[in-house]
């Protein structure tokens, strides 16, 4: 689940926001929620009562009793994982919203294709500040895989099977690629067919590795020395 938080003084332009994220996150099969919030007060008490985390923040600048600058100031404060995209009909804080790290600057009236391609660029951005979220293409289609709740990967051909808690997920990658990329996110290619998340881990035997609820995964015999620097690494605290 993506969640989104809206902030623009104007409900009738939280309103059009929301539908272009919703569009876009319908045609990309992106399962999401969307909060508004019409004061950035309004969107900092949420943060400081520690009540929900956004991934996304859409914001104008200029409202009545704190700008969308200011309001990206504190909350990176709070939280600097968000990505935040700047939404007005001021162009006046332009450097300043590159200043606190917001990933665009859109004008009104926002045009749906920009839109678009800047929420994109924040979600493949959130990749790389969350350590905990993968984003895969299926069939065109932008899914989301948490990466704390996948077991092991699995290669069958071409197709890729995550392996989570409650379900699978199949997707189209190579194995040598989705290793590369999860080379620092604790997950260890243990075989040609399995790439392991090592916290789920329960077990290392000789042959094999055992998963929580028992799932035994093979060790190929060419990724036992993978295996073993791996662990005199975390021995040794590197």
């Amino acid at each position: 689940m993506l969640n989104i938080a809206i902030c623009d003084d104007e409900k009738f332009q939280c309103a059009i926001v929301k539908k272009m994220i919703s569009k876009i996150c319908a045609k990309n099969n992106m399962e999401i929620s969307i909060d508004e919030f019409n004061s950035a007060s309004e969107l900092i008490n949420i943060y400081n009562r520690n009540i929900k985390k956004y991934s996304i923040i859409l914001c104008d600048i200029i409202m009545d009793e704190m700008n969308g600058i200011e309001l990206i100031r504190r909350m990176r404060k709070i939280d600097s994982s968000f990505q935040a995209i700047i939404i007005t009909g001021s162009n006046e804080y332009v450097f300043d919203g590159y200043d606190v790290g917001a990933l665009n600057y859109l004008m009104k009236p926002v045009d749906s294709n920009k839109l678009e391609k800047e929420f994109l660029r924040a979600i493949k951005s959130l990749n790389y500040a969350s350590p905990s979220t993968y984003t895969i293409n299926i069939n065109g289609k932008i899914s989301f895989i948490d990466l704390s709740s996948v077991l092991f990967f699995e290669v069958n051909n071409k197709t890729i099977t995550a392996n989570l808690e409650n379900k699978n997920i199949d997707f189209s990658m190579k194995i040598k690629v989705l290793e590369e990329e999860l080379e620092d996110k604790n997950f260890l290619r243990c075989h040609r067919s399995y790439l392991v998340n090592m916290s789920q881990v329960e077990a290392i035997l000789q042959n094999k590795i055992i998963l929580k609820h028992g799932i035994s995964i093979p060790i190929g015999r060419c990724y036992k020395k993978y295996l073993k620097k791996y662990l005199l690494e975390m021995v040794n605290g590197i």
